[in-house]
């Protein structure tokens, strides 16, 4: 935890020692995060110990330690008969990386505050809403990367149009045009990952890596 100061009515101001949250009670302040967060350790109806950032207790967006999704998924995946499907996976990991703090990709979804829609919280509603995927190699993808997970901020795209999407996105000029990697890689008709490594592993410069034929590239690695 970090020092930082606190602005009067803010999320962090609040004393939330005591207080119930749907199936949280809030213990003690043990601090601020990294990310300026007011942070409070809090007893689950389940009786797992879980901390939780002060805006996602009173927001509502964080309820339990995570057996409330739990219960979700589990009373979902019964009463649709539909948990076989890619769909399912897709819509439990959305979940997860938005609201579980010990989730791998949890720091770049929730704790940007990436959230999910109330109602996609059922996973038929989530389905209705975005319908099958169109081939197995679209994923769910948001439209603004700045925006959580609504209907009218997601829709299914594959690997490359998800490249071209991100936040980081490596954008590059060449012949007076401007325009990212993987747009590149289309006009000039090269392999993404190949373009990819000649730039930021073998760093050559822009011209050399857009027009070097693939074969005749003069290293070991025949790029």
């Amino acid at each position: 935890m970090v020092k930082s100061k606190i602005r009067p009515g803010s999320y962090n101001s609040q004393d939330l020692t005591g207080k119930v949250f749907i199936r949280l009670t809030v213990l003690k302040c043990i601090g601020i995060s990294k990310h300026k967060l007011m942070m409070w350790k809090c007893l689950c109806q389940c009786g797992n110990i879980t901390v939780v950032a002060a805006r996602n207790l009173i927001t509502g967006r964080t309820k339990s330690c995570s057996c409330l999704q739990k219960d979700w998924v589990s009373t979902n995946s019964k009463k649709h008969g539909l948990s076989h499907i890619p769909e399912y996976h897709i819509w439990v990991n959305m979940i997860r990386r938005c609201d579980n703090p010990y989730d791998d990709s949890y720091k770049n979804y929730g704790a940007r505050g990436v959230m999910v829609c109330p109602k996609w919280y059922n996973y038929e509603i989530f389905l209705l809403d975005v319908g099958r995927r169109p081939s197995p190699q679209h994923s769910i993808d948001r439209i603004d990367n700045n925006k959580g997970y609504y209907p009218e901020n997601v829709k299914w795209s594959t690997r490359k149009e998800q490249q071209r999407n991100k936040r980081d996105n490596i954008i590059y000029t060449f012949m007076k045009e401007t325009k990212t990697l993987a747009d590149w890689a289309d006009i000039v008709r090269m392999p993404y990952h190949v373009l990819f490594n000649r730039i930021k592993v073998l760093k050559w410069d822009v011209e050399r890596a857009f027009t070097e034929p693939k074969h005749n590239a003069g290293t070991s690695k025949r790029l």
